[in-house]
């Protein structure tokens, strides 16, 4: 039987199993940075990450960051399921499910973690929903009635109009030991409206990045993301074919050569594994995640399982630029 692999970058953990360190404000820079480039160009696709969160960054020795697990990845969507997002690094938007928001969910997920890595602790650790709006709104401050009627949904709107008036707290005393511009950024991007939230595009050219920031490696995706594979169902020798067209590979990698072409034309039409043999057809998320777990031959070299194919083998953006 032909062997295949699935080659990627050993990255030696993620950012949530070193949340416990001590960041340098450089080292908190640096990170972030890479976090604003990823969504920039993910963004520039047209894909909403929508599950940012210390466990989906991984890092390694040389402080190099990568953006992993794209399960919940979607395109950009005027009206969006409201419940995604690791809650204590939800959107207020997305709690509230008021439906219509846009990319800049990821924004609100990076200021979390950001700040979680100022502090040593989670900024926003709520109990549940409800609780997670409030220690919001502690930071926040209650919104106005000019921001309230920008609400689609009723029962928000009733809410937000019951709560008694709070200020926005001061971002220079909730971190005091973060320098102004760490401060501005972080209220810049933990900003309630998402009319006023900073873009991936617009946080990258804050002066807080001025030190560490290379505007030519803050590259965009030359074409949206086309997920017009993502809903087929098909033999593997047809999902074989489909894998060699150019409309494939600008699909799965967007401005990448497609490393999908190689993996087909190495398996067989017919391997050993019962499963494969017995499915007449499935999608191409669910082809290519079979391959990967039910060849003998396989070898995973990454420690972020299935970084190529992301969690639960979803092949959204596969080939990804190193921030």
């Amino acid at each position: 039987m032909t062997c295949s692999y699935l080659v990627m970058p050993f990255m030696q953990t993620d950012l949530q199993k070193i949340m416990g360190m001590e960041f340098g404000e450089d080292k908190i820079q640096y990170l972030v940075y890479q976090m604003l480039k990823g969504l920039k160009y993910i963004h520039s696709a047209g894909i909403i990450h929508r599950d940012l969160k210390p466990g989906n960054l991984a890092v390694n020795e040389d402080c190099e960051l990568k953006i992993l697990d794209f399960g919940l990845a979607r395109h950009a969507d005027p009206e969006m399921t409201g419940y995604v997002v690791t809650r204590w690094y939800r959107a207020p938007e997305v709690i509230l499910s008021w439906m219509h928001y846009n990319q800049t969910v990821d924004i609100w997920s990076v200021g979390c973690i950001m700040a979680e890595m100022l502090m040593g602790k989670t900024l926003f650790k709520g109990r549940d929903y409800l609780d997670q709006l409030t220690q919001i709104l502690k930071v926040t401050g209650v919104p106005d009635a000019e921001f309230v009627q920008k609400l689609n949904d009723k029962a928000a709107k009733s809410y937000i109009q019951s709560l008694p008036q709070s200020p926005k707290k001061d971002f220079c005393q909730l971190f005091p030991h973060a320098s102004p511009q760490a401060a501005d950024l972080l209220e810049k991007m933990l900003e309630l409206d998402v009319d006023k939230r900073l873009t991936a595009s617009q946080a990258l050219t804050h002066p807080f990045f001025e030190s560490c920031r290379d505007p030519e490696e803050e590259t965009e995706a030359q074409q949206p993301f086309d997920d017009f594979l993502e809903h087929e169902k098909l033999t593997v020798d047809e999902w074989k074919r489909k894998g060699s067209g150019p409309r494939a590979a600008s699909s799965l990698c967007l401005q990448h050569p497609s490393p999908l072409p190689a993996l087909f034309s190495c398996l067989p039409s017919a391997g050993p594994s019962t499963l494969l043999e017995t499915i007449t057809s499935f999608s191409l998320r669910e082809y290519c995640l079979l391959c990967a777990l039910l060849s003998p031959c396989t070898e995973l070299t990454s420690c972020s399982t299935l970084c190529l194919l992301g969690e639960g083998g979803c092949l959204l953006p596969s080939a990804l630029p190193t921030p």
